[in-house]
């Protein structure tokens, strides 16, 4: 690692903390380099997103008309509840 201090006597404080950085980051140790080893299950969940992807855009072309709620909002002759809580 390289740091950058400066001979400025302004800049004293910018240094120290510096230099301190560097010390602190001089004392970690990295272990061995792996290989990713997750390809197939990013693989996977790539292609779980691609197909809710194609699935919500069926949805909005209409592909999938029949799970709207009918416009009157009647069952068998009953009239359903309204859900807004307005008064008429």
């Amino acid at each position: 690692m390289f740091v950058h201090i400066s001979p400025e006597p302004e800049a004293l404080g910018e240094s120290i903390s510096t230099l301190k950085f560097a010390e602190r980051v001089s004392t970690i140790e990295l272990g061995a380099a792996r290989a990713n080893k997750e390809s197939g299950e990013v693989k996977e969940l790539k292609e779980q997103i691609a197909s809710l992807k194609e699935t919500i855009a069926r949805m909005k072309d209409g592909e999938l008309e029949h799970f709207k709620q009918p416009s009157n909002r009647t069952t068998r002759g009953r009239k359903l509840p309204r859900d807004d809580f307005s008064s008429t």
